[in-house]
This record gives structure tokens, sequence and C-alpha cells, in this order.
């Protein structure tokens, strides 16, 4: 833990080790066990040494299973410390390397992007230059709600970003003519407003995350099937308790919703971007819509997803700026009464069209 790293030879022999470790687990335990994925357009293969980690990272993914028809654009080797033929070797990084969100600042980040969480045990690596990542997890059980809502978003995100694709911390709901992002800090009534437009048969892309892309026309693609509810929402909305996930009961203060088996049809790949919405919570009966700035929009969309996916990436704060110039931003004032707000986000699309 001490050596000072000396460049991009030094992480990719590291990555090549790893590489060595996986493939000789992914043998030892009759693997590997691969999945084919469709995400945003991009092809994706996600490689198991084992299963341990199947039900926690692949439920959020089901709905975009594919077979591919061409060589993956991107491959993750997954693997955990059980599973392991040999343990991994000590990085060759030192602790002052480490930055937030427990990315590894010493290395060219236009070659590899490194992180390490310390409290989940979780390791990721990625060699943009090939286009391969590996995924190591210390203990499958001990992984969190969030890991198993939003598997991989940091591999993603540095891999779909060479291409144009962005991720959000963002909802985003809609129908055939295009969708709208829900966009804003965590409890400010994101997911919640999707499961009920998801309810009232809308399409659904995305309760937390979702990719976006920089064309001069932007869609938005859906990630992950997942969604999450406190109890007191959980409550308000039956209909969904029956697709509470049975694992990741650490004490978490949310749920954790697998949508796929029960809404599969609404669980659409991607829509048109028409909108940025704002959710905020009133004490009126009624829902309301207001138009407000695009610096609005930016600064209810940026802070969050800047800080929870992109960190220091100057692309992915342009891009955000770039999708608050190109759609309209508008202030979703949340009435108590919630059957109205599906209604009033499709009377909005409509309007948009």
């Amino acid at each position: 833990m001490t050596s000072k790293p000396s460049g991009a030879a030094e992480a990719r022999a590291y990555f090549s080790q790893l590489q060595e470790i996986f493939d000789e687990s992914a043998i030892a335990n009759g693997g590997p066990l691969a999945f084919d994925y469709m995400l945003a357009g991009e092809r994706l293969q996600l490689r198991f040494a084992g299963p341990s980690l199947l039900p926690q990272l692949l439920p959020s993914l089901e709905h975009l299973e594919s077979d591919l028809s061409a060589p993956a654009q991107l491959t993750i080797h997954i693997w955990d410390e059980t599973s392991s033929v040999t343990a991994i070797p000590p990085p060759p990084w030192s602790w002052e390397s480490y930055m937030s969100r427990g990315e590894i600042g010493a290395y060219d980040r236009d070659k590899y992007r490194i992180w390490f969480d310390i409290g989940t045990g979780l390791f990721s690596m990625i060699d943009l230059e090939s286009s391969q990542a590996l995924l190591w997890v210390r203990d499958p059980d001990r992984l969190p709600i969030y890991v198993t809502a939003a598997p991989f978003r940091m591999i993603l995100q540095a891999s779909l970003s060479q291409r144009g694709l962005f991720f959000a911390h963002a909802a985003a709901v809609g129908n055939d003519n295009g969708a709208v992002m829900l966009v804003g800090e965590g409890g400010s009534g994101k997911s919640t407003t999707s499961l009920l437009c998801l309810a009232e048969g809308m399409d659904f892309l995305g309760d937390d995350y979702c990719l976006f892309d920089t064309e001069s026309a932007p869609s938005v693609h859906s990630a992950y099937c997942s969604a999450k509810l406190d109890p007191d929402c959980l409550q308000r909305l039956p209909i969904f308790q029956p697709m509470v996930n049975p694992g990741n009961d650490l004490g978490e203060d949310k749920a954790l919703l697998i949508l796929h088996k029960d809404f599969s049809s609404q669980l659409v790949s991607s829509r048109p971007v028409l909108a940025i919405l704002v959710p905020s919570v009133t004490h009126q009966e009624a829902t309301t819509i207001e138009r407000i700035s695009a610096l609005a929009g930016i600064r209810a969309l940026a802070p969050s997803t800047m800080q929870q996916i992109a960190g220091p990436d100057a692309r992915a704060w342009r891009a955000i700026a770039g999708l608050a110039r190109k759609v309209p931003s508008y202030r979703l004032k949340v009435g108590y009464d919630l059957k109205q707000i599906p209604g009033r986000i499709e009377s909005l699309i409509e309007q948009l069209v």
C-alpha cells in the first residue's frame, strides 16, 4: 500500500494480474457464466466467475437482456472473495491516491478508472482502451441496497461517456410521444412520482438513474428496472408491495423493488426527452406545473449527478448543460391528491409534442 504509482504500465500490470485471477477462479467454479445486455444501443456482457453474486447484481438489469449479434462493446468480469482461487494482491497505489466516491486518482483517467469502496468492499476497474472491466466484491451478503438497485454504475459511466452517453441522477417516465426527466435531490419526490405514473400505465425508464445522450434531439435511456421506496410511500402504493426484493435486509431505510416481472411492457428502452421536471412537494391538493429557467433545471440536475456519478468530469457537466438548453424545464408542484400527478405529466407531454 505504500509504493508510489509509476504510470499506465503499473495499472496495466495490476489489471492483468487481476484478470488472471478471475480467469482461474471462473475455471475452478465451472464458469464463466455470461449474460448479454443491450444498454442504450450499446452491447454489454457480464461474466461471472461463479453464481454467488447473481442474485445481487442481475435483477435490476433483467429488462435489458439480449442475444447479442456482435461482440460486446464492454465486458465486465465479476467475482468475489469466496469464489476466488487466489486472494487479490495489494494495490500498487498509496492511500494518498484515494479521492471522492472512492476513486483512485493515481493514473491517467483517459486510460484507466479505478474505484474502491472501503465500506462495502467493492472494487471496480476499467481499461478504457480495451473496453474490459473488473469488479470484485469482498462479501456478496454485505452489498447495500444501492448497489443492487444500480450495479456497475461507475464502470458504465466511464465507458458510455466515451460514446456520448451520460448517467443522470433522475427518474424518467413518458409515453409513445416522449418522456420527461424528473430531477432533484433525494426526497424531492422522484420515486413516488415515477411509480405513480407507472401504476397508471405510463412508460418507465428509471426511478433514480437513467442515461441520456447528447444528440441534437436528445433521448433518455433506461439502465435499471429497480426502484426504491421508503416504508411510508410503500404503504400508500400497495400495488408495489409484492415487488419488494427479498434480499438486502441490512437495516436500509428504503425497500428495493424489481419491476420487470410485473411491468415488462412499460419498461421501455428509450424515448425522446421532451422536458426536465423538478418535483417539489406542496401542501396544496392540486398538482400544478410551471415553467422555470434552464439554469434552474441545471441546478436541480447537476449537483447530485456530479456528486454521485460523474465526479470531476467536464464532459458530464457540459452534457447536463447542453440538455437543459435543448429541452424546457418545469417545476412540478406536487399536491397531496396523488391521483392527479400522472395526468398532469401526460398533459404536459401532449403539449410538448
